[in-house]
């Protein structure tokens, strides 16, 4: 999802007379643990998913953990370049799904009745036998289940997805970020 708005912010933009170099010339702060952590977390992940190799099961076991440690990583990062008054928002979605996912062990929960909704038989399959790397069935009864994945988006959009409400903080600051700066005049 981040994605798509990120492709759909910078095409806002550019019709809003914005420049994509502008993008280029951002000066932020611990970019590199950021990318760090970035390239371990798709590492693991791809090594995990791809390989049937030896300590897969350990790091499938890890995954969860690494996976928090790279939102704490990202919450970091986006409080250090709050200049940017976007990275505030970025830093609160952050911090919402990280609230949500802390209660789960790492996975992000999602409330099957939204995947039932968007009719996403084959999500709701994998989440039901545990095949998810990331994400998790909602359990009632447990704390912050209100920061889950529990919004259905697939009936207004080409995308079958349920996203959270840190989501939508996310995706605006993200949005909020990308046209600030490429309307910059340097």
């Amino acid at each position: 999802m981040a994605l798509f708005v990120i492709i759909f912010a910078i095409l806002i933009s550019l019709i809003n007379g914005g420049r994509i170099k502008n993008l280029f010339k951002m000066n932020l702060r611990y970019t590199w643990f950021l990318v760090i952590t970035a390239l371990l977390n798709i590492a693991v992940l791809v090594y995990i998913t791809r390989f049937n190799l030896a300590h897969r099961r350990e790091l499938m076991m890890v995954y969860p953990y690494l996976n928090l440690f790279t939102f704490f990583v990202m919450i970091f990062f986006s409080i250090a370049n709050n200049k940017y008054f976007a990275f505030n928002i970025i830093a609160l979605g952050l911090a919402l799904n990280l609230m949500a996912m802390i209660n789960y062990a790492g996975f992000m929960p999602v409330l099957k009745e939204a995947l039932v909704y968007n009719g996403s038989v084959h999500e709701l399959a994998a989440l039901e036998n545990s095949l998810s790397m990331t994400h998790t069935l909602l359990v009632s009864g447990k704390t912050f289940n209100a920061l889950a994945d529990t919004i259905p988006i697939g009936k207004f959009t080409s995308f079958k997805t349920v996203i959270s409400i840190g989501d939508v903080f996310l995706s605006l600051g993200l949005f909020m970020l990308i046209e600030d700066v490429m309307k910059r005049r340097s």
